[in-house]
């Protein structure tokens, strides 16, 4: 596993012009905010957009303490079985997300749907029985102060997990705003030179950077990220499962790692500029 101390030769797809702007961009950004090394990158898979519709179907997470992965999780969550949900509406669900995920505009994206109603069916854990896992790894994570990040978890991993919480547990859930990173808005206002204005609070910021529009500028996780930093020829990512909520959180926890290399002063030596 590279972690940010090994200083190994890097190799990404990003031209040298356009990493000294991201490097001076992030060094600013710890200068002003901070980076942790104390974090844990949270991820859910879901069954559509809406927190208060739709269902998640897996939860997963990677926390990091200096660069080493402490704990990783990785959970199904088997609706089948909730005598509250309409089972007919599930497998619609399940069929019109796969369809959204996996094309667009009538061709195939680069992103899979890996679930279905038989394989929430082969899950172990009733969604209480895994909601309440998680939270059980949270929630003494929350108050020892650990950053949860999440890519684009500020308009969505977030409002899921916190109506999901609320809906199945009766429990309240909410993270400080300076105690959450979202890597999608950092690596979209880091390409388009946005930064907090001076009387923005980090909410603010996220939302606005979030809703900003310019033309080349890209943050999908699997579509932009994975190939821009190379993290599949960069990692062993070997026996672990694409796609899923687990895999996605130890993407973002490389991705994080860079973003520290980066603000430090230590470049990602230039491959192919994009």
């Amino acid at each position: 596993m590279t972690t940010a101390n090994a200083r190994v030769p890097l190799d990404i797809n990003i031209s040298r012009v356009d990493q000294q702007a991201r490097q001076h961009w992030f060094s600013r950004w710890r200068r002003h905010y901070g980076l942790p090394d104390f974090y844990c990158v949270l991820d859910v898979a879901t069954t559509g957009l809406d927190p208060a519709e739709d269902l998640i179907v897996e939860l997963g997470l990677c926390c990091v303490h200096r660069g080493a992965v402490q704990i990783r999780v990785q959970l199904p969550l088997n609706w089948t079985k909730e005598a509250t949900i309409d089972q007919p509406w599930l497998r619609r669900r399940l069929a019109r997300t796969a369809e959204a995920v996996e094309r667009s505009r009538g061709r195939p994206t680069s992103r899979k749907y890996p679930f279905d109603y038989e394989s929430l069916a082969d899950a172990e854990q009733s969604p209480q029985e895994a909601l309440d896992m998680f939270w059980g790894v949270i929630e003494p994570l929350q108050d020892a102060g650990c950053c949860f990040v999440a890519h684009n978890g500020w308009a969505f991993d977030l409002p899921f997990l916190a109506a999901h919480f609320q809906r199945w547990l009766s429990r309240t859930w909410k993270v400080p705003e300076n105690q959450f990173l979202d890597l999608a808005v950092l690596e979209k206002a880091s390409q388009c030179d946005v930064f907090p204005w001076e009387d923005e609070s980090l909410s603010e910021f996220w939302e606005r950077a979030r809703q900003s529009r310019q033309t080349a500028v890209h943050w999908s996780l699997y579509e932009h990220c994975l190939p821009t930093f190379r993290l599949r020829e960069r990692h062993d990512l070997s026996g672990l499962l694409e796609h899923h909520a687990g895999f996605d959180a130890y993407l973002g926890h490389l991705l994080l790692e860079d973003y520290c290399r980066w603000a430090t002063g230590d470049r990602l030596p230039t491959g192919v500029a994009c």
